[in-house]
């Protein structure tokens, strides 16, 4: 299902799977966007509920009109999501992403 998820002075354009399998979320690179996931759907689909984004000013999802945060936005998504704790797969940006949003919550 696609659909749009606020965040703190804008939003991003999300997918989720749904269902009742564990959930996975995908962060894309800078490079790219939540479709550089498209050739593993299919296989990641068939055992996990697979959560991606697209974050502000890639693919689908708008520009930034004010300053942001990956990390708050990712925390923003996995709360909309009503995800305590999940895996993170992440690729150069999204891998960042997801470092700093665990080292957070370590410090936190």
């Amino acid at each position: 299902m696609e659909l749009t998820v606020p965040v703190s002075g804008g939003e991003v354009w999300a997918d989720d799977t749904g269902g009742d399998k564990p959930p996975v979320v995908l962060l894309h690179p800078g490079v790219g966007d939540s479709r550089v996931w498209d050739p593993v759907l299919p296989k990641l689909t068939e055992h996990h509920r697979v959560i991606r984004y697209d974050v502000r000013g890639y693919g689908r999802s708008p520009k930034p009109t004010v300053p942001y945060s990956l990390r708050d936005d990712l925390a923003t998504v996995l709360d909309h999501f009503e995800l305590r704790s999940v895996p993170l797969v992440g690729c150069s940006m999204g891998g960042g992403t997801a470092m700093s949003l665990a080292l957070a919550a370590r410090k936190g």
